[in-house]
């Protein structure tokens, strides 16, 4: 099998119409319940969305995971030549696993093929996942075990008959790049989920944050508040003394003769 070398691309970071700083703004309300479509538009255009079972027979629930296209890149993709262009094909590609139905961590980056197959190709085989590790940047143990059953699922490794945590890249990849070439030219193009909710949780937290700032600017212009009523009320008591001062001096007898008019 012919290896590929290619860079491996930038992740791609999922841009939302940012809701929530426009809450914190006090230029919109938004409704927290749930985002449009239009709020979420992920650089990466979802292809497909499927269930697989994890890589160890132990392991309990299914996971789901997501293929996807750099939009920018899919019409290459479509032109490209499956037979000539797999370095094209792999670098506008990506997997993530978004849902464990049992319990463990997992990150639900985008990880790019060409990262993957570079990897695959200059392993030793056979191989095990924990060769993924290094591709995600927020680490976890379940992340590598994971992307390899969703990579077996695709049909780009295959896994040992015998010990299923054991695994080789398929002989042939060209399923999965006719599958990928088919589903854009279906126009398929799903809902990001992670987005969406990545989003909901966003403008929850700037409308908390919001609040937060209304609650303490209130409290300081209570203080205020209080602090020039007190320095009002201490006013008048200063000349009030001064007042009986100068009633006690008037009285005086210094000053009730120069005070008297004798015509």
């Amino acid at each position: 099998m012919a290896k590929t070398k290619t860079k491996a691309p930038a992740s791609p970071r999922t841009d939302t119409t940012n809701a929530a700083e426009l809450q914190a703004s006090g230029t919109v309300e938004v409704d927290t319940s749930g985002t449009t479509e239009a709020d979420t538009l992920s650089a990466i255009r979802i292809l497909k969305q499927a269930d697989t079972p994890k890589l160890s027979p132990r392991g309990k629930g299914h996971l789901t995971y997501e293929m996807g296209i750099t939009r920018d890149q899919a019409d290459a993709l479509l032109k490209a030549d499956i037979a000539k262009e797999e370095a094209t094909l792999a670098d506008a590609i990506w997997c993530r696993v978004t849902v464990n139905q049992s319990s463990g961590y997992f990150s639900n980056e985008w990880i790019s093929l060409a990262q993957v197959i570079e990897l695959v190709d200059q392993q030793v085989i056979p191989f095990k996942a924990i060769i993924f590790r290094d591709l995600f940047e927020r680490k976890g143990a379940n992340n590598h075990g994971f992307l390899g059953a969703a990579l077996k699922a695709e049909g780009l490794l295959v896994a040992d008959d015998k010990q299923p945590l054991i695994l080789s890249p398929a002989s042939r990849r060209e399923t999965i790049w006719k599958a990928m070439q088919t589903a854009i030219k279906e126009g398929h193009d799903l809902t990001d989920h992670v987005a969406k909710e990545q989003a909901r949780k966003d403008a929850i937290k700037q409308q908390r944050l919001a609040e937060q700032k209304k609650r303490r600017e209130a409290y300081l212009a209570q203080v205020e508040d209080a602090d020039t009523s007190h320095a009002f009320e201490s006013q008048p008591i200063a000349k009030g003394v001064t007042e009986t001062n100068l009633e006690k001096a008037a009285e005086s007898p210094e000053n009730a003769s120069a005070s008297t008019d004798e015509g």
